[in-house]
């Protein structure tokens, strides 16, 4: 890059943080989108003439970036959220909430493992953390088997797809280990 060495890197100072207002990040709230309306907003695009219009890849890609965001905008709710809290609210989002009792099980094995972790040599709390570890990992695979089989058996074909679309990736990512 030749003009490389002209360019100016520039870092904010004290000043250009205010403090009177909280950084506020865009959320969309996907769940209550209007699917229905967005569709309809993608069937009336002219694609041929998007296509035929931009002639490079990036300008296509960009225009095509255009009309989903735009789309987005008309039909899908925003929020704002502080970003102090952002981290809390996806914490509580995605972190997988099990049942009482396998959350004192969990507890106790990070305990186990503290005390581990703090007295190396003492071989007996390396086997409480390890009989602690494996009750953890049947207890999550006995409740995960519980919550499968109840998806399976409640004849809801929606619930299922819902419950099967959520592992997709997972499924692809056995799916080409097995095949090699």
């Amino acid at each position: 890059m030749a003009n490389s060495k002209s360019q100016m890197l520039t870092l904010p100072t004290q000043s250009d943080y205010s403090t009177d207002k909280p950084a506020l990040s865009l959320h969309y709230s996907w769940d209550q989108a209007d699917y229905k309306g967005f569709s309809q907003y993608l069937s009336q695009i002219d694609w041929q003439a998007l296509i035929s219009h931009n002639l490079t890849a990036d300008a296509l890609w960009s225009s095509f970036t255009n009309v989903l965001q735009t789309g987005i905008d008309m039909y899908v709710p925003t929020c704002h959220v502080d970003s102090c809290l952002s981290s809390e609210v996806k914490t509580q989002n995605y972190i997988k909430k099990y049942p009482k009792h396998i959350r004192q099980a969990m507890s106790r094995k990070r305990c186990l493992w503290h005390a581990h972790r703090q007295w190396l040599a003492d071989i007996a709390v390396l086997e409480k953390y390890r009989n602690a570890r494996r009750n953890c990992h049947q207890l999550i695979n006995e409740y995960e088997a519980r919550k499968e089989a109840a998806v399976v058996n409640s004849g809801n074909l929606g619930k299922f797809y819902r419950f099967v679309n959520k592992r997709q990736t997972f499924l692809i990512i056995c799916f080409c280990r097995c095949c090699r």
